[in-house]
């Protein structure tokens, strides 16, 4: 029992006053088309129907990429949010269109991303009235055209002039985009994300178009630095449309990837025959340069119901849903974790079932590809750089995406403190700050234990602290994966001496 009437010294000790770190948000961006909407500005979708209503659609995710990405996150993994960035601009990417109508059939639809103040309705040589004549109705894709008054009507027929929006007028100069005369598009939309949305890019999509690998490049070089200081990692897709010939034997003095396990007989059990072949894949990657650090390549469409999708748009929903899982840290890999998908296909639409030593034979090459085993699952960890390089920060895909993490967090963090005074206190602070949520990670699971921060003599020279220069180490022991998992079974004899009582 404590006494009731205190006289005397005493002391008592509180928790050191630090400040908590900030989590920061990490969404996926996808930059592409729609129907409709902003064009060039980055838009934050929470719910499918939140994009719909911001951006249309049409079903067509061949001429309106973003709307795989939408139906990919929301309706298929049910992970959220989504970043979207529509480059189609209906002042420049539309065409004008006439169709003709019977007006005896109710009622009469148009379908497209129509432009809706731009429709005209004729019958012979009269120009019919809206709102007298006719009423117009427009939900997403269709138009639907309402016959109020016959009366200017010849036989029955009306002709309707309109302009729509023309996807293939999109070209790879509007996804690549520019920054020019301080007006940001395409991939450079990056730049206006945290300033708008407060949210990092973590991953970059760019369905169907990151198949050009100057976009793909493009995509990786943009994921670099955003705003100076923050990173990201772009997936793109393979898809060579040329016509190969299966080889059976092709040459076998190419050592790939991991422990150099050669390359022969790769395509004689595959199930239907595609126009694209393992060494096309690696040729085509090694001659395009697609070997980045911040860059992730994925090979074979995917098929949902009836739709064939881009396996990079299924890889980040699930990028993203096994972030969830993990108090949204992006230390664990999605690799052998299940595809919401009944197939794999090439992008002409044969279908190819990988055996899983073929499916190791493109990891070792850095391409991540879908794996049947026991349910559909995404197959790999490596990074486009890798053979190229086995840097664990660069070549595996969780230890890539956790420093990407922390450049963002510590970026957020500790913007406030510059131009402070640079002074023991400043330095104590940072880092008592930075190591105890270095321990709070490492006690999560999401880093290992004695991964720290210091402030080095070595590393702030006289020159460099004169010139407002403060630099802190941080020594980051991020979780690789098992990438192998070996047991060795051995025959004992001396085991035959329990046959004898």
């Amino acid at each position: 029992m404590s006494d009731s009437y205190q006289r005397g010294i005493y002391i008592q000790e509180v928790d050191t006053a630090l400040t908590p770190m900030t989590v920061v948000s990490n969404p996926c961006v996808v930059i592409g088309t729609a129907l409709k909407g902003k064009v060039n500005v980055p838009v934050l979708c929470q719910t499918y129907g939140e994009f719909v209503d911001e951006f249309g659609f049409s079903g067509d995710f061949d001429s309106y990429t973003l709307e795989e990405a939408a139906q990919v996150f929301f309706n298929v993994y049910n992970v959220r949010p989504l970043i979207c960035v529509n480059v189609l601009d209906l002042t420049r990417h539309k065409k004008t269109t006439t169709k003709s109508l019977t007006t005896t059939l109710t009622p009469l639809e148009l379908s497209g991303g129509i432009i809706l103040s731009s429709v005209v309705v004729k019958s012979g040589t009269a120009t019919l009235t809206l709102g007298t004549d006719y009423k117009l109705e427009q939900l997403n894709a269709t138009v639907t055209i309402t016959i109020l008054s016959t009366s200017k009507i010849v036989d029955d027929t009306i002709s309707v002039e309109y302009q729509e929006a023309d996807a293939s007028k999109v070209t790879k100069a509007d996804i690549i985009g520019s920054d020019a005369y301080g007006v940001e598009t395409g991939l450079y939309c990056l730049e206006n994300v945290f300033p708008k949305l407060g949210m990092i890019p973590s991953i970059v999509l760019c369905p169907k178009w990151s198949t050009d690998s100057e976009i793909a490049l493009a995509m990786a070089a943009r994921c670099r630095e955003i705003n100076g200081v923050f990173k990201a990692l772009a997936l793109a897709d393979l898809d060579l449309k040329t016509t190969m010939h299966v080889k059976e034997n092709p040459t076998a003095d190419l050592l790939i990837g991991d422990k150099g396990i050669a390359r022969s007989n790769l395509l004689a059990d595959e199930v239907g025959t595609s126009n694209t072949n393992y060494q096309d894949l690696y040729a085509y990657k090694t001659a395009n340069s697609l070997q980045d650090e911040f860059l992730a390549l994925f090979w074979l469409k995917v098929k949902v119901g009836d739709k064939l999708h881009w396996l990079s748009t299924h890889a980040a929903a699930l990028m993203n849903l096994v972030d969830s899982g993990n108090n949204d840290l992006p230390f664990e890999s999605p690799s052998n974790k299940a595809l919401k998908i009944s197939g794999s296909f090439t992008s002409d639409g044969t279908e190819i079932t990988l055996s899983k030593p073929k499916a190791n034979t493109l990891s070792g090459w850095g391409i991540i590809t879908a794996l049947n085993w026991s349910g559909w699952r995404l197959w790999g960890n490596r990074i486009s750089v890798y053979p190229n390089s086995d840097d664990p920060k660069d070549s595996w895909l969780p230890v890539r995406r956790m420093f990407n993490y922390l450049s963002g967090v510590l970026a957020v963090n500790y913007f406030s403190k510059i131009d402070a005074p640079i002074r023991k206190r400043l330095v104590e602070q940072v880092v008592d700050e930075v190591q105890k949520y270095l321990d709070g990670l490492a006690a999560y699971g999401a880093i290992l234990r004695g991964s720290r921060i210091a402030f080095l003599e070595e590393e702030n020279s006289v020159q460099n602290l004169n010139d407002g220069k403060a630099v802190f180490h941080l020594y980051i022991g991020a979780l690789v994966p098992a990438r192998v998992i070996e047991f060795r079974l051995e025959f004992d004899t001396a085991l035959y001496s329990s046959l004898f009582g």
